[in-house]
């Protein structure tokens, strides 16, 4: 994705996006099944828990971290 510029064709932005859905939704639930059959089962939702808190964080802070990136590089094609 940091290869996309103003002159990158539609298909290929079309392209990395498949790319990422794919990918992301291939191992967004890799480890509520791996978990599953880690822990004990009275342990299963606070490790869930944890997982699920880890995703949202991790998502949240790359959007923090990447719209930083965004608005500083955009101020100097400007």
């Amino acid at each position: 994705m940091s290869t996309l510029d103003t002159t990158t064709p539609v298909a290929k932005w079309i392209g990395y996006q498949v790319l990422y859905g794919v990918g992301s939704g291939c191992t967004t639930a890799a480890p509520y099944i791996a978990i599953q059959g880690l822990v004990a089962p009275e342990q299963i939702p606070l490790a869930m828990a944890i997982i699920i808190f880890a995703q949202n964080m991790g998502a949240a802070t790359s959007l923090i971290v990447a719209n930083a990136i965004f608005s500083n590089s955009l101020r100097s094609e400007l």
